[in-house]
């Protein structure tokens, strides 16, 4: 035989080499090979801690768009994500974003990759009450939706072979050391990983919160920019807005009652035979006027604004929380460009108006189309002359009413209200009629389907005791249009018969 250490020939019966004086015949020692285990009670519970969080995560982006943007779908779509989490990774990848992190997998008893329907077993277990309970006894652990679906989570090295060599029964008596240590650390890791969540969730539920603030704060400012143009054809059919506020075609309590606007219910609106204001108290803070109520607001100006200007507090029919000296203020400002200091100029004539001090009024609005006159034909002229008319006809100024409109003409002789309005508030109460008649043609022609014009063009005929041209119009006439007016309607057609 050979020495083992020094590698030369020894006799059989010798018990030590003779030249490096090595023991022969020496056992050599057979080492155990390593025991192969599943995932100890540590990884498992990290794995718990790590999933639940991730999934509550990924479910939470949908959920939380969904109800910004009120999508039932992609609340659904959430909820659905949360549901298979476990499904969907455990059947394709043997492991979730938990066990990734961990280095551990699911494998089938056999030691082969579960089926769908396996894992869809042991995803529907995890529903169990207190399941999460059944793997925190025992250094490796094998849980309720382990069992119940004959699946493991092993580390990543295991291999088939290695479960197969495993005896689980022997394996779920065994103790691992210091778990109570782990498990108190896991308790440790959970209450800050929750903390964690509960900070998020209350990041997303305040901007969820917002985002719907934002929303009803869009639907207010839709509403209420619908008002402008009812509130314009209320003036057309009455002359004026005095009742405005009142009148059932506004509909202002729906605006009030909808349940998208419920928090918004602070509804004001101030009319006058000039004017009118409406404004809805808001409640996503715009950072230009924070520290303050706000309030979106309409007027008879034109203006459609966020403002802090409570107008319920003194009646007022104007959005601007802006007073004379104001105006004056920005006139005078070397920074304002001709649009600015114009539309400061017909503010201040508004303010004026309001007041009833119609002379000052009137000075402002001729500065503000003076500042502009190299462009006379700008179409806010025709608007500020309109302002200019409801003065003069509320003080029974006919010719200088009549000026008014001839104004407007020059600027736009397109404009059909300019020629009904002279015919009816200018040569309708200076008894011209054969004015009043080339007007209402004038304005037909402008715009055919008319009906207030061609009722008040038969009427006009009527006094001119032209019966034939009257009743031809009276029978072009739709009644429904002309509101209000039946009686007068129907006396002119009976001169017809």
């Amino acid at each position: 035989m050979y020495c083992q250490k020094c590698g030369i020939p020894i006799p059989d019966a010798n018990e030590f080499c003779h030249k490096c004086g090595h023991q022969l015949n020496t056992p050599i020692p057979i080492q155990n090979p390593e025991r192969k285990l599943p995932a100890g009670v540590l990884k498992r519970l990290l794995n718990y801690v790590l999933d639940d969080f991730f999934r509550k995560i990924i479910a939470l982006i949908p959920i939380g768009i969904g109800i910004a943007i009120h999508s039932n779908v992609l609340i659904g779509f959430g909820i659905f994500i949360f549901l298979i989490y476990h499904i969907v990774c455990e059947s394709i990848w043997q492991k979730t974003l938990g066990k990734l992190i961990t280095g551990t997998k699911v494998i089938g008893f056999n030691g082969n990759k579960p089926g769908f329907w396996r894992i869809v077993g042991r995803s529907l277990s995890r529903a169990i009450p207190f399941e999460q309970l059944s793997f925190l006894f025992g250094g490796y652990p094998i849980g309720w939706h382990d069992s119940i679906s004959k699946t493991l989570v092993v580390p990543d090295n295991i291999t088939s072979e290695d479960v197969q060599q495993m005896n689980l029964s022997e394996i779920k008596k065994m103790k691992s050391e210091n778990v109570l240590i782990k498990i108190i650390i896991i308790f440790l890791v959970v209450l800050f990983i929750l903390a964690i969540i509960g900070i998020l969730a209350s990041v997303v539920l305040a901007s969820m919160n917002q985002a719907r603030a934002k929303a009803r704060d869009a639907k207010i400012e839709s509403n209420l920019s619908t008002i402008v143009i009812k509130a314009e054809n209320y003036k057309n059919l009455n002359g004026s807005y005095l009742g405005l506020c009142e009148d059932s075609e506004i509909s202002l309590l729906t605006l009030t009652n909808s349940s998208s606007t419920k928090p918004y219910t602070e509804i004001t609106c101030n009319d006058n035979e000039q004017a009118y204001a409406v404004s809805a108290s808001l409640s996503n803070p715009d950072d230009s006027l924070s520290g303050h109520q706000e309030y979106f607001c309409v007027d008879s100006t034109g203006v459609a604004t966020k403002t802090t200007n409570d107008i319920s507090i003194d009646g007022n029919t104007s959005c601007s929380t802006s007073l004379v000296e104001t105006y004056n203020n920005k006139i005078d400002s070397t920074n304002g460009t001709i649009d600015e200091n114009k539309y400061a100029y017909y503010n201040l004539g508004q303010n004026y108006q309001s007041m009833d001090a119609y002379e000052n009024a009137i000075k402002e609005y001729e500065k503000a189309i003076e500042l502009d006159i190299k462009n006379i034909k700008n179409p806010s002229n025709e608007l500020i002359l309109f302002r200019e008319a409801t003065i003069y006809q509320n003080q029974s100024e006919y010719r200088k009413l009549e000026n008014v409109y001839n104004r407007i003409l020059l600027i736009n002789p397109q404009n059909t209200q300019a020629y009904s309005d002279r015919a009816f508030s200018v040569y309708g109460n200076t008894g011209e009629h054969e004015k009043a008649l080339i007007d209402y043609t004038e304005s037909l022609r402008l715009d055919p389907n008319n009906q207030f014009n061609l009722f008040m063009k038969a009427n006009t005929e009527f006094k001119l005791g032209k019966i034939n041209e009257m009743c031809s119009d009276i029978s072009k006439i739709d009644i429904t249009y002309l509101k209000g007016f039946e009686e007068g309607y129907n006396e002119l057609k009976r001169n017809c018969n």
